[in-house]
């Protein structure tokens, strides 16, 4: 056979090698129609190429490997075997053994056409393999090779017999710290290892975990192996290197688990395992089962989450206004706006109602349509002739992060024309641990502008002195755990506040007491200097009219 024909038969070969969409294995089985030609024109007898890719390969395991005879007329000299090695840092080695016929050594010219053809097939079989794996990008995550939401939902269907298996949603606790703590790098490499351990504690034949995301893992496992499972998963420590040394993190995820039965979907896993984490999350346990109560709590939540968009537009969500008065002359001097939303001729109570919108984002929205009712309604009752008195608005933590709250703030108060002296934004203690720099610049802006600050729920954090060193408010709010405290027998709760008063009266900051319900309470309040009180002891929050009365009134002697 002459070198025109050899050439002919190697395009013949290149044209029907699919590259776009043939799996590796039938790239085999095509190279085994050339290679005939090969033994007769090069004298080959049998050859064997090895493909191994290196595992970060678009997440391919490590043991990606082929072995596979292309030829083999059995008459190959292992003694005069000529070995091709390519290899690419990318995607892996190749090894391409060529076997001679019989006892003829290869000549210069026969490796020289030898390594150009290896170099060939090593280039067909890696585009092969890399058309495999792009296939699963959209069913992988690709930081730990697990299947990602697209994937389960993809691949899951086959599992007919959910009565045997329960799934289990993980959340890595205080993922986030350990992120800003280590760095990114070392997050990754967390979840990585994380990824690893999951994976070897089930059997992948019949049973998987995904990455959904963030620090969010699910696991479909057989019911028989899932104690096993989460009492290895419990607790795990992994090493990273984190400034050239070794350092030990332990790792506690958070789990939601479901016992699946007949007939359920794998949406149905994961939606209840959601549910099940969540429920438990407010909780601040580790572990909770998915059981009716929760479902019956999702439910509530989503009727939440349907309904209150549309209570903030028809006015079924409003301010009432409960009074804060003197201390000494018993006279009304401010009040707090507390949202209360009436649905079906019922006050919902924002216990009820604002955890769900803070943990959709939801939040800022409450704060700002609060504040625009508040200047409205203190707008309506300046024109009727009727003197307003300060009103404290809450905000959020998260709508201390909105860049535009600032602006929104005053924006408000210039729209109704509202004076800023009767405005006052309460901010609770927690909030002040969670960016510094940007609370001082909001605290700023509102002193600037003559808008008060107030301190809520002081004694429920930290209470860290630095915060009065750092940060200048006109208001602080005693919590009422420490007004629940009271009994006139100077208990530690008391000796605590009394010493709180006479720092911040010396720091010349109004102190209110919230929560205070009985004389007792309101008398030693007194006696230690508190300057105001707000609680059911004078009046509950109120309805626009009936605050109106009180307005009016003003005094509670």
């Amino acid at each position: 056979m002459d070198n025109t024909s050899i050439i002919d038969k190697l395009i013949e070969y290149m044209d029907n090698m699919d590259v776009a969409s043939m799996e590796i294995d039938t790239l085999f089985e095509k190279a085994s129609s050339y290679t005939g030609y090969l033994s007769v024109k090069y004298n080959v007898a049998k050859i064997v190429i090895e493909v191994s890719f290196v595992s970060n390969f678009f997440n391919m395991p490590s043991n990606s490997y082929y072995n596979e005879r292309v030829l083999d007329n059995n008459i190959g000299s292992e003694e005069n075997v000529y070995v091709v090695k390519t290899a690419s840092k990318e995607t892996g080695k190749c090894k391409a053994s060529f076997y001679p016929i019989g006892d003829h050594k290869f000549t210069d010219e026969e490796k020289y056409s030898i390594r150009n053809i290896s170099k060939g097939f090593y280039m067909l079989y890696t585009r092969a393999a890399l058309m495999k794996y792009l296939k699963r990008i959209p069913y992988v995550d690709m930081l730990t090779g697990l299947y990602n939401t697209q994937g389960v939902l993809k691949y899951g269907y086959k599992y007919l017999d959910t009565e045997n298996y329960a799934g289990i949603y993980l959340n890595i606790k205080d993922f986030r710290i350990i992120n800003s703590t280590y760095g990114s790098g070392n997050g990754n490499i967390l979840l990585q290892k994380f990824a690893d351990k999951l994976r070897g504690l089930i059997n992948p034949e019949k049973e998987f975990v995904a990455r959904l995301g963030a620090d969010k893992f699910f696991g479909f496992i057989l019911k028989s192996n899932l104690d096993r499972f989460i009492n290895i998963i419990t607790y795990t420590k992994f090493t990273i290197n984190y400034h050239e040394e070794n350092i030990v993190v332990r790792i506690r995820p958070v789990m939601g688990v479901y016992y699946g039965n007949a007939g359920d979907k794998i949406h149905n896993f994961i939606e209840n395992c959601s549910m099940a984490i969540d429920a438990g999350k407010a909780k601040k346990e580790r572990l909770t089962y998915f059981d009716e109560n929760i479902h019956q709590e999702a439910i509530r939540y989503k009727n939440v989450v349907n309904n209150f968009f549309e209570a903030l537009n028809n006015g079924s969500v409003k301010p009432y206004y409960q009074p804060k008065v003197s201390a000494v002359t018993k006279q009304l001097c401010g009040c707090e706006a507390l949202v209360r939303w009436i649905h079906e001729d019922e006050v919902v109570l924002p216990e009820e109602f604002v955890p769900v919108l803070e943990k959709e984002g939801a939040i800022k929205r409450l704060d700002l349509f609060m504040l625009e009712s508040v200047c409205s309604d203190i707008k309506s009752w300046i024109d009727k002739g009727i003197d307003p008195v300060r009103v404290s608005v809450n905000f959020s933590r998260e709508n201390l992060k909105n860049d535009n709250i600032i602006d929104d703030t005053l924006n408000i108060l210039r729209k109704y024309n509202v004076e800023s002296k009767y405005l006052e934004i309460e901010i609770t203690e927690t909030s002040f641990y969670e960016d510094g720099n940007r609370l001082d610049e909001f605290v700023s802006a509102m002193h600037k502008h003559g808008i008060a600050v107030s301190m809520d729920d002081f004694g429920t954090g930290y209470s860290s002195l630095n915060l009065f060193k750092n940060l200048t408010f006109d208001v602080v709010k005693i919590d009422k755990s420490f007004v629940d405290d009271i009994d006139g027998k100077n208990n530690k709760s008391e000796i605590i506040l009394d010493t709180v008063l006479n720092m911040l009266k010396a720091l010349n900051i109004i102190v209110v007491a919230e929560g205070v319900q009985t004389e007792k309470q309101f008398n030693r309040l007194r006696a230690m200097g508190c300057d105001e009180i707000q609680g059911f002891i004078f009046d509950e929050p109120l309805a626009y009219l009936d605050f109106e009365k009180v307005l009016v009134k003003r005094n509670y002697n």
